[in-house]
């Protein structure tokens, strides 16, 4: 099943300040918060001053719309502002959409465009928005990188590099922990469209024991039949396999593989 090509990352992330320069890029994209839109309205004639072709820019600057694409002269453009409902008083803003999940489905239609393009070394300016904006596009980006076939087929690229922009000062493992989120939901997205001919007892335990790197200090150890009915463990005995990982120093934790034979039915629960 190939995992460790699944745990590791589709796209390399770097962190820039929003004035550095020096860096060649093929495509540029804008975020700003949609609260602070006239605080921002001399930034964006600018930008767009920067990238429009001069026949572009009255168009481009009169077209009422919070997200704007077009071809400039560097490459192409995306202006975005975050959702306007995001802060809505409505409901005590219990139904509001939060900043890290907008971000992060934002972020797929980019990776989709960007594929499209064919860009693959891409600016995102991110100034003035929150580290929980910056984790959504991480996350949402790697998510939006996975595609089913690609990887059984063996096909996936790994060729885009985003470098966002911030004045923010994040930790050095800001991205690694983004990544290592986006993977765990895509390795769950990937057992969960796998066929069940490919999904079994047998199948789960050499994920766990030869494709997973999991530490030094941790053992696992297989509950076959005889284990599980020696331990009086009927619902396992009948169904079929238990897979038990225990990790040294922590609270055990529990993988079950249930087989069931006529009909067949594969589920997966942790615990």
């Amino acid at each position: 099943m190939n995992f460790n090509q699944l745990l590791t990352p589709f796209i390399k992330f770097n962190f820039l300040q929003p004035k550095s320069k020096g860096h060649a890029f093929e495509a540029f994209v804008y975020i700003f918060d949609f609260s602070k839109y006239n605080k921002f309205k001399s930034t964006i004639e600018t930008l767009v001053e920067t990238h429009a072709h001069s026949s572009q820019q009255n168009t481009v600057l009169n077209t009422p719309k919070k997200s704007v694409h077009f071809m400039g002269i560097f490459g192409p453009v995306w202006i975005l502002f975050t959702n306007e409902n995001l802060n809505s008083k409505s409901h005590g803003g219990l139904l509001n959409e939060s900043l890290y999940g907008h971000m992060r489905d934002q972020a797929g239609g980019f990776i989709a465009q960007f594929k499209t393009l064919k860009v693959k070394n891409i600016s995102v300016d991110m100034t003035g928005l929150s580290s929980e904006a910056i984790e959504g596009f991480i996350v949402g980006s790697e998510m939006a990188s996975y595609n089913y076939l690609h990887h059984v087929q063996n096909k996936t690229e790994k060729n885009l590099e985003i470098t966002i922009k911030s004045s923010l000062k994040l930790k050095p493992d800001f991205i690694s922990l983004a990544q290592k989120k986006s993977a765990s939901i895509n390795a769950a997205r990937h057992l969960v469209n796998l066929p069940p001919n490919e999904l079994n007892p047998t199948s789960v335990e050499m994920i766990i024991k030869k494709e997973l790197k999991l530490s030094q200090a941790t053992t696992i150890e297989v509950w076959d039949y005889e284990k599980c009915k020696k331990e009086n463990i009927e619902v396992h005995t009948i169904s079929g396999q238990l897979v038990q990982v225990r990790t040294k120093g922590s609270k055990s934790t529990l993988t079950r593989a249930f087989y069931a034979q006529k009909p067949f039915v594969n589920q997966i629960f942790n615990n």
